[in-house]
């Protein structure tokens, strides 16, 4: 009997072992194949995205023969991880600019590649090519009438080497790996074919008569653990577990529909970026607040916290970043405040905070502990260093009786007016209290502003940068408040498009501004530039329309109306821009891309302006003078190459004005040239 169990033993734990010692050699092998062939494939991609990156950024330079231009970008690509040589040809394969040792020579084999390729694959060394080309800028809207597009024009490669070093230990520690896969799958292997055997070669009859009940209906049998043999000890924990198992399915599942339940009421009250409650849930919890702090005599605050500067970090970095940013201001919050205060996220970058039971004085301080460790925060992200503030409306709630609408009207209020006052502060605010009226003026349906005639339209200048006459204006819609101030209307620029009255509102200041050139441009060379809100670039047909009509009415050409789209439009209504892109062309405007930066690079192709225009405030801010400064001087030089004129707005003082006098653009404008004043008075001068 042993030495026939043991047989078995051993036919077993053959017949268990060898499919998967096959199975196991086979998958180490496929893993090692396939990791290096990824590796092989990612190097080639990254390689290849690298170099067709520098093809189109070196056409400049190519194309100038600016050396120094070619040097500083080989340089910046020396400096990318495994890049070990990099160098610019021109169209007789003569290196322009070189960073690096290259270990061959770039010779005729290079005149081949008419696109980004893998030039050599070596043991130490992946070449990589890509041709430069001057692609001749077209600005034809396309049609039946187009003439063929422009051919581009050969100039140049760019010849990279990168060092394939680390790829090879990669695949080392791929091979490794398997190896170590391998091994441990065959010990395990060995170790359950071994303990398989084993429990075959024990009788089993004990667990027929439990499996012949539970199969006739019994739902609690249980069989008696035999110590004395491993395999049916083991066997008879395992029916004991399954018969376990089926006793507790139904409570399990239930357990599991809790959970699930549990999860799904914590998704509907929180913030799934930051954690923090949301607007649901801060809703839920102020109208609890109102009536508990009426019944108790209880003093708390309501505080709005509306992040300043934050639409920079955005449109500099990435959504990405902005999210990454907001998750650290909601740690900060919540690090600020006491155990028993509630801080909501209740829009895009605001927060609320409920403080309980919390007196004016100390809600003032806690206000201004935040208010200063926002300020305090710097944000980096790829290099850059971003500063941001927080501007925050205080709203005292006590035992008088209002509503949930009248603290979050009082808190808005608040916030604005912090935002009004220059932003990171802190201002209060009474719930339904007289001081709040103000700030609702802004709110006043369209029609009624203008029957009151309480818009106003100012102009100002864009000057010509080389001192050239320039009869150009920027129209500028102003709201003039009780005081007779004249205000900037945003709050009302936001009711009119979500009252679906912006294109009458666009319309009315276009109409407007004919009316002026006409009576004071007799000589018809003036222009103007229009700002457009989201409703005319939605509604271009029906804008355009109308625009004609007027240009007809008052004798105005087509190319006296330059339109200004701002980036942010562009970038929410892609399809609805291209379309008034078109109809522009048709009618004859010129176009304007404003809060131009960076970002605004891949937007160019779909726009295609006549002009871009640079907010210089705006990218100090975020970059920093001399990095800002550096910005517009490439920004410039591209746009020229692209035929595109430039604007510089907000020169704000004459030491900005000197520094751009040296730069190459076209136009400026600006509070330090000449400030805004009314329509009329402007056109007149």
């Amino acid at each position: 009997m042993r030495r026939q169990r043991h047989s078995l033993n051993r036919r077993i734990l053959w017949v268990a072992s060898l499919p998967a010692v096959l199975i196991v050699v086979s998958l180490t092998s496929l893993l090692y194949i396939k990791g290096s062939e990824v590796l092989d494939r990612v190097s080639h991609e990254r390689a290849l995205s690298i170099v067709s990156f520098m093809a189109p950024a070196s056409e400049y330079g190519v194309l100038t023969g600016n050396r120094a231009t070619l040097d500083a970008l080989l340089h910046s690509v020396l400096a990318t991880r495994g890049v070990r040589a990099a160098a610019v040809l021109d169209a007789e394969t003569h290196i322009l600019a070189q960073s690096g040792r290259l270990t061959g020579v770039p010779d005729q084999e290079v005149r081949g590649w008419g696109q980004p390729g893998v030039l050599h694959d070596a043991r130490d060394t992946l070449t990589v090519v890509a041709p430069v080309e001057l692609a001749p800028l077209s600005l034809e809207l396309g049609g039946e009438d187009s003439p063929t597009p422009p051919v581009p024009r050969l100039i140049g490669w760019v010849y990279i080497e990168f060092d394939t070093e680390a790829r090879r230990e990669r695949k080392q520690e791929i091979l490794l790996l398997a190896l170590g896969v391998a091994s441990f799958g065959l010990l395990l292997t060995g170790i359950l074919a071994r303990q398989l055997a084993r429990s075959v070669s024990e009788p089993v009859e004990r667990l027929v008569e439990g499996v012949r009940r539970m199969a006739s209906g019994e739902r609690h049998v249980r069989v008696k653990p035999r110590a004395s043999s491993l395999e049916i000890a083991a066997l008879e924990r395992g029916f004991n577990r399954m018969a376990d198992a089926i006793a507790t399915h139904e409570e399990q599942l239930q357990a599991r529909i809790d959970e699930a339940t549990h999860q799904l009421a914590w998704q509907a009250n929180h913030d799934p970026l930051t954690g923090l409650c949301n607007r649901r849930r801060f809703e839920e919890a102020l109208d609890s607040l109102l009536s508990r702090t009426r019944r108790e005599s209880d003093q708390s605050v309501l505080c709005f916290v509306d992040l300043d500067r934050f639409k920079i970090v955005n449109d500099t970095c990435g959504h990405p970043a902005g999210d990454a940013l907001l998750r650290e201001i909601a740690r900060i919050l919540q690090g600020r405040v006491r155990e028993e205060d509630l801080v909501c996220r209740v829009g895009g970058d605001e927060f609320a905070l409920l403080l309980h039971g919390c007196a004016l004085d100390n809600a003032r301080r806690i206000a201004e502990a935040l208010r200063q460790a926002v300020a305090d925060y710097r944000f980096s992200c790829d290099g850059r260093t971003f500063s941001i503030g927080a501007s925050i409306g205080l709203v005292p709630i006590g035992e008088q009786e209002v509503s949930p609408s009248d603290v979050l009207i009082a808190a808005d209020m608040a916030c604005y007016a912090a935002k009004k006052a220059g932003r990171n502060q802190i201002v209060e605010r009474l719930p339904g209290s007289p001081d709040a009226e103000p700030a609702e003026e802004a709110l006043l349906p369209l029609a009624e502003a203008i029957d009151t005639e309480r818009l106003l339209l100012h102009a100002q200048p864009i000057v010509d940068a080389q001192g050239l006459p320039c009869l150009w204006w920027e129209i500028l819609l102003r709201y003039r408040d009780e005081a007779g101030v004249a205000q900037a209307p945003a709050r009302m620029l936001a009711a009119s498009e979500r009252d679906g009255v912006g294109l009458a509102l666009d319309l009315w200041v276009a109409e407007r501004a004919c009316e002026a050139l006409r009576e004071r441009d007799a000589s018809g060379q003036g222009r103007v530039s229009l700002n457009l809100g989201r409703a005319s670039i939605i509604e271009a047909s029906r804008y355009f329309e109308q625009l004609d009509a007027l240009c007809r009415r008052y004798e105005r050409s087509p190319a006296s109306l330059v339109l200004e789209l701002g980036m942010a439009q562009v970038e929410e209504l892609p399809a609805e821009t291209r379309r008034f892109v078109e109809l522009a062309r048709q009618y004859g405007h010129a176009l304007v891309l404003e809060h131009f930066d960076a970002g605004g690079l891949t937007r160019m192709g779909a726009v295609r302006p006549d002009y871009i225009k640079l907010g210089l405030v705006r990218l100090i801010d975020a970059l920093g003078q001399e990095q800002a400064m550096a910005l517009v001087g490439a920004i410039g030089a591209l746009a020229h190459a692209l035929r595109m004129r430039v604007i510089v707005a907000e020169v704000e003082t004459p030491l900005m004005h000197r520094a751009l006098e040296a730069m190459d653009i076209d136009y400026m404008q600006g509070e330090g040239l000449v400030a805004p004043a009314p329509l009329r008075e402007m056109l007149a001068g």
